[in-house]
C-alpha cells in the first residue's frame, strides 16, 4: 500500500508539474498551435470607390454580397451536393456537370460555386448545413439607375476589376487596399461569427465624380430612345458639352438589338468608340478655315450649279437647283455641297487638312476613353480621287461624335479649341476632394471669325436647312444640319441590294448670344428616303434634349429678343 501510494503521489505530481508547464513556459507554444488549427487569416476585401454624377449622385458603387464556395474534401456526397445547390442557384445541367467534376478533382481544397450571390440565398444555403459548402463576404458592383449611362460607366468583373468603360479607365483610383480577417472555426470547420476580426482594416477605393448630370443623362437617353423607335433607325448618340469648359454633360447612347428589336441603353460608349462621315456638319470648319485665311468673306459669291464633275465622278447638292450665284453666307445655310468645295479651293488641301486636325478631327480626344477611336483623316498627299474636295463637305472623313461636338464648339468657345473631359474630382476615402485641371485649349480660328460663323450658323436654324426643327422660342441657337453616308463592309456605299444607309446630324449650340452648351444629336441608319436627313430627324431630338438642359442647368436667355427674327423685324 505504502509503494501504491508513493506511485500514485508521483504521478498526481507528474500531472501537477505538466499542468504547471503548459500553463507557464509551454503554453504560448501550444496557444499558437492552437490558434494554427482553428483560425484562419482571410482576405478582407476593399469597397471599390464610387462613381458619382456632378452632384454628388451615385452612378455605379459597391453593395455587399456573398461567394458560395465547396472544399471538396469535406463533402461527403458530392452528386447529392451539386442538386442540391443547383435547386437555389438555378444551374442548367451542363453547369452542374462541371461543377461536379470540380468537385471531383483529388487534393482540392477550394472552388468557387457561384459568385456575387445574394444575401439571401446565401444564407438559406448555409443553413442547409452541406459539408464541405460555406460562403465569403465579397461586394459586387451595382448601377443604381438601372440602365442610365451604363456605357459610359462601364463594368468591373467578379473580382472588381475595371473591364470597360471608366470603369477599366480608373481602375487602380477606384480600386480599395484589401484587409485581413481572422476567423476562428469550430470543430466542423465552419466560423464562429462572433470570432471575427479584422486584423487589418481595409481602406476603400476612392470616389470619382464625373461631370454628367443625371437628369441630363436620363433625358438624353429617353429623347434618344423614343426617336429611334419612331424612325425604325439602328441607334442613336448624343453629346452636351459645356462650351466654356468642355465638361461632357451627358453622353448618351443606344442601339437596336438586332435579334430582339429592343432598343436598349448601348453597353458600349458610342459616343467614343464609333466613328462616321459627319457629312455637311464639316462645312463648319472647311468656311471657317476659308474665312480666317481672309480667302473669302461671308459675302464671296461663287456660281454653283446644282452637279459639278470632278475626276470621273459627278458630285452634286442635296437638293436640285437651277445654275445660280451663292454667298458664302448661303452657301453654309443652304449646305452646298459644291459650293463648299469652291470654299475649300480657295485655301488649298495644305490649310484644309491642318484645318481640320486644328478643330480636332483625325485624333483620340484628352478623354482617353477606352478604346476611343481616332477617327480617319489621312494625309492630304494620300487623297486620292473626289476625294480630295469631298472632305470639305465630311465624306472620306470620319469622326466620333466627341470629336465633331467638340470641332463645332471651337465657334461657340469664340474660336477656342477647349479639350472635353469627364471627370470634375477625385475624393479620397478620408473625404480629401481633388480637383482636376482644367481642360488643355488652343486658339484655332480669331474671334472674329468665330463671331462671323456664330451668325452664320443662326440662320441654318432660323433661315436654313434646320428651318423649324431646331429652334426654341426665346433662345437664339446657332447650328449646322449633316448627313453622311454610311460606309459598307465592301468599301463603298451601297450594300448588296444597292441601297445607301446614312448618319444624320446636327451640332448647336445656345444661346448663341452668350453660348453655354454645346448639343450634338447623330442618328444612326434613319430610314432612307425622307425621313433621312439630319433637319428631320436629329434636330427634333437636339430640340427636345435642349429644352430639358434649359431647365436642368437654368440657361437663361441673355435677352428678351432671343430667337429668331420674325418677319416684321426683318424689314426694320
Amino acid at each position: 500500500m505504502v509503494v501504491i501510494l508513493v506511485a500514485i503521489a508521483l504521478c498526481f505530481t507528474g500531472i501537477l508539474v505538466r499542468v504547471g508547464m503548459l500553463q507557464t513556459t509551454q503554453a504560448k507554444a501550444y496557444q499558437a498551435y492552437a490558434v494554427r488549427q482553428r483560425a484562419r487569416n482571410e482576405r478582407l476585401p476593399a469597397p471599390r470607390g464610387q462613381l458619382l454624377d456632378r452632384s454628388g449622385r451615385p452612378l455605379a458603387m459597391s453593395v455587399a454580397s456573398k461567394s458560395i464556395y465547396a472544399d471538396p474534401r469535406a463533402i461527403v456526397d458530392a452528386g447529392r451536393t451539386v442538386v442540391a445547390l443547383a435547386r437555389l442557384l438555378g444551374f442548367s445541367a451542363k453547369r452542374q456537370k462541371a461543377l461536379l467534376a470540380q468537385l471531383s478533382v483529388p487534393n482540392t481544397s477550394f472552388v468557387y460555386v457561384a459568385r456575387e450571390v445574394e444575401a439571401e440565398t446565401a444564407l438559406v444555403i448555409e443553413n442547409l448545413k452541406l459539408p464541405g459548402i460555406g460562403s465569403i463576404d465579397e461586394t459586387r458592383r451595382y448601377l443604381p439607375n438601372g440602365e442610365v449611362a451604363r456605357g459610359v460607366i462601364g463594368s468591373a468583373d467578379v473580382d472588381g476589376i475595371g473591364s470597360s468603360g471608366l470603369e477599366k479607365q480608373y481602375d487602380k483610383l477606384l480600386t480599395g487596399v484589401d484587409g485581413q480577417l481572422r476567423q476562428i472555426r469550430g470543430t466542423k470547420g465552419r466560423s464562429i461569427p462572433s470570432s471575427h476580426k479584422a486584423l487589418i482594416e481595409a481602406i476603400p477605393g476612392n470616389d470619382i465624380e464625373l461631370t454628367l448630370d443625371l437628369s441630363l443623362q436620363y433625358q438624353a437617353e429617353q429623347a434618344l430612345t423614343a426617336k429611334v423607335a419612331e424612325l425604325g433607325a439602328r441607334g442613336a448618340s448624343a453629346i452636351v458639352l459645356n462650351s466654356k469648359t468642355g465638361e461632357v454633360l451627358a453622353m448618351a447612347s443606344v442601339r437596336r438589338d438586332a435579334q430582339t428589336g429592343e432598343i436598349k441603353v448601348g453597353s458600349g460608349n458610342y459616343a467614343a468608340v464609333d466613328s462616321y462621315e459627319p457629312g455637311s456638319v464639316a462645312k463648319v470648319v472647311t468656311v471657317a478655315a476659308a474665312l480666317n485665311e481672309r480667302t473669302v468673306t461671308t459675302n464671296t459669291s461663287f456660281v454653283v450649279p446644282y452637279r459639278k464633275k470632278y475626276w470621273d465622278e459627278w458630285l452634286h447638292d442635296a437638293e436640285a437647283h437651277p445654275t445660280m450665284p451663292l454667298t458664302v453666307h448661303e452657301i453654309l445655310a443652304k449646305s452646298s455641297n459644291i459650293g463648299t468645295i469652291f470654299v475649300s479651293e480657295s485655301i488649298g488641301p495644305d490649310k484644309q487638312e491642318a484645318y481640320m486636325r486644328a478643330f480636332g478631327l483625325g485624333e483620340p480626344t484628352a478623354l482617353d476613353f477606352p478604346g476611343e477611336s481616332r477617327g480617319i483623316l489621312r494625309p492630304n498627299s494620300k487623297w486620292r480621287g473626289t476625294e480630295n474636295v469631298t472632305v470639305a463637305y465630311g465624306q472620306g472623313v470620319s469622326a466620333t461624335a466627341i470629336q465633331l461636338v467638340s470641332a463645332v464648339n471651337v465657334i461657340a468657345n469664340g474660336g477656342i479649341y477647349v479639350a472635353p473631359k469627364l471627370v470634375r474630382s477625385v475624393v479620397s476615402p478620408f473625404g480629401k476632394r481633388t480637383d482636376t485641371m482644367p481642360s488643355a485649349t488652343r486658339r484655332v480660328v480669331s474671334a472674329e471669325v468665330a463671331a462671323q460663323m456664330n451668325l452664320l450658323m443662326r440662320d441654318v436654324v432660323c433661315t436654313g436647312t434646320a428651318k423649324g426643327w431646331a429652334g426654341i422660342k426665346g433662345y437664339t441657337i446657332a447650328g449646322k444640319t449633316g448627313t453622311g453616308y454610311k460606309a459598307q463592309k465592301n468599301g463603298t456605299y451601297f450594300d448588296e441590294q444597292g441601297r445607301r444607309s446614312y448618319y444624320a446630324s446636327f451640332v448647336g449650340f445656345l444661346p448663341a448670344e452668350d453660348p453655354q452648351i454645346t448639343v450634338l444629336v447623330s442618328i444612326d441608319e434613319p430610314p432612307p428616303g425622307a425621313q433621312h436627313f439630319g433637319a428631320n430627324t436629329a434636330a427634333p431630338v437636339f430640340n427636345k434634349i435642349a429644352r430639358a438642359a434649359i431647365v436642368d442647368l437654368g440657361i437663361q436667355a441673355p435677352s428678351s429678343a432671343g430667337g429668331c427674327p420674325t418677319s416684321k423685324s426683318s424689314k426694320k
